[in-house]
């Protein structure tokens, strides 16, 4: 067997040394992917309350959509409504210009308004 000759001073700082860089780098490597976890952590936490914003803003807006829907459809049938009662109001008035007089229950009219009567016809 080889006897293992005791280290002296200069060895044992060298050892020392080693020891020192290979924890200090070890220390490092620790600190860093610790402050990498709190910045992802902090990304997410940000990231999070974008979205919970954005969810917020866009229920809002669907709401907001609807309700415009909802009065357009309500003024929609509301101008049908009136459409559809001009429409008879006025079939009614150009039946009652356009028909043909009934002989012998025709009243005495102006001779300016029997003129425009017979202009409207022949349109």
């Amino acid at each position: 067997m080889i006897p293992i000759p005791k280290p002296n001073l200069v060895t044992k700082l060298i050892i020392a040394g080693v020891v020192i860089t290979l924890l200090s780098g070890a220390g490092y490597f620790l600190y860093n992917k610790h402050i990498e976890a709190v910045i992802a952590q902090e990304r997410a936490a940000h990231n999070e309350a974008q979205l919970k914003a954005v969810l917020k803003a866009n229920e809002e807006f669907l709401a907001k959509q609807k309700e415009v829907m909802e009065a357009l459809d309500k003024s929609l049938a509301e101008l049908n409504k009136a459409k559809e009662t001009l429409d008879s109001n006025t079939q009614a008035i150009l039946d009652g210009l356009f028909k043909k007089p009934i002989e012998g229950h025709d009243r005495q009219s102006s001779p300016i308004l029997k003129e425009t009567i017979r202009r409207l016809r022949g349109l």
